[in-house]
């Protein structure tokens, strides 16, 4: 008899509960699909002339007058044309200036968060801790740290849930979670950095760096917490519900 051939079975269709607004998370506005104006239909004003003359000297006049008078109003001052010069496009401009070097020496971490129930898999390779302010930021870079985690995200693929930016924290025992902050993302891309992606779908793989602002500076104890939504699993009442999974990383 012929074998068989395994077909690989889709993921789940799953669907994050939101219970309510988290505290120090911030959350993303709904988009709308911006809607194309209509065409304006051209106008065509056709005026019609006409002369009545027992003279045919004096109608050829009075056509010859009309005709001049019609080319006059159509070509006269005042009425548009299309000789303007096309829009040319604006360069963005170039995002300020570090007020420092990039570090080129990594602490290396080889760790890893394991949410076994949907499979994820969050890897913390290296951290780059005290990164470069933009230029004229000295008030923020007084009382914040910049530090940059390496990671390598894989979720889970027996489901569709993927692995998010706006789930991950650093933990220093200050008020609020420090979240992820794009503020030198353009800087570091420019200089050959791989940033991780906002979001990881199931059945891809993305590695890269994510940047938080930290408070306090130069913290001594450093934890990276992912907080998995609570997951409901489409059309079945199978239920995950929100968890925590941490990683100390300094202290």
């Amino acid at each position: 008899m012929p074998r068989r051939r395994a077909i690989a079975a889709a993921p789940v269709a799953v669907t994050v509960v939101i219970v309510g607004a988290l505290a120090g998370c911030s959350t993303g506005s709904p988009t709308s699909v911006p809607t194309s104006p209509a065409s304006s239909a051209a106008v065509t004003t056709t005026a019609s002339q006409s002369a009545t003359s027992t003279d045919t000297g004096t109608a050829n006049t009075a056509s010859t007058t009309n005709t001049a008078n019609s080319a006059a109003t159509a070509t006269g001052p005042g009425t548009p044309t299309s000789t303007a010069p096309a829009p040319t496009a604006t360069a963005a401009p170039a995002p300020p200036a570090l007020a420092g070097a990039l570090p080129t020496e990594f602490t290396q971490v080889g760790q890893v968060i394991k949410d076994d129930a949907l499979g994820h898999e969050i890897a913390v390779l290296r951290m780059a801790r005290g990164l470069p302010w933009p230029t004229g930021s000295t008030g923020q870079s007084a009382a914040f740290e910049l530090l940059a985690l390496e990671m390598r995200w894989t979720p889970g693929t027996k489901y569709t849930a993927s692995l998010r930016e706006v789930d991950v924290a650093l933990i220093t025992g200050s008020q609020f979670p420090n979240r992820p902050d794009p503020l030198i993302d353009e800087q570091l891309a420019a200089a050959g950095w791989a940033l991780l992606p906002a979001e990881v779908a199931a059945g891809q793989t993305a590695t890269g760096w994510l940047v938080f602002k930290v408070d306090p500076k130069a913290a001594t104890s450093i934890r990276l917490d992912y907080t998995r939504p609570e997951i409901a699993v489409k059309d079945t009442k199978t239920r995950f519900p929100k968890k925590v999974f941490s990683l100390q990383l300094v202290g």
